[in-house]
């Protein structure tokens, strides 16, 4: 689900545009399912939302790198991904109270659209 957090640069998000390229690439990499896209909504919302899934990942620099057996076996997980400025420090906080686990991708810092990608396929392994 798209998500607004404090330091989102592009607010204006064709959710149409995004549905369309989710089809195709779920198409392309032979998936059966195209994954649900959601109405944009403040990070704090989602973040709430998450618990209503098996686990949840939100992914930057300052976490321990992320070990794909930790989604192993889970049904439904929810991956947060960062803006392109990062995420504040109440918001770190905030996953971290809620029970989100704070995890790296690497030392390579990835435009958003790639760390998508990424995490949805080493979360997927």
């Amino acid at each position: 689900m798209p998500v607004v957090s404090e330091r989102t640069i592009k607010k204006d998000v064709r959710l149409g545009r995004l549905q369309k390229i989710m089809k195709e690439a779920a198409e392309q990499s032979g998936r059966g399912i195209v994954p649900a896209l959601h109405q944009i909504v403040p990070f704090e919302n989602a973040v709430g939302d998450a618990k209503t899934y098996e686990a949840g990942f939100l992914f930057d620099a300052s976490g321990p790198p992320f070990e794909a057996d930790m989604a192993k076996e889970k049904h439904s997980v929810a991956i947060f991904i960062g803006p392109e400025g990062g995420w504040s420090e109440k918001e770190l906080h905030l996953a971290e109270k809620s029970g989100l686990f704070i995890m790296s991708l690497g030392l390579l810092t990835l435009r958003a659209e790639t760390a998508a990608i990424v995490a949805a396929y080493v979360a997927t392994r």
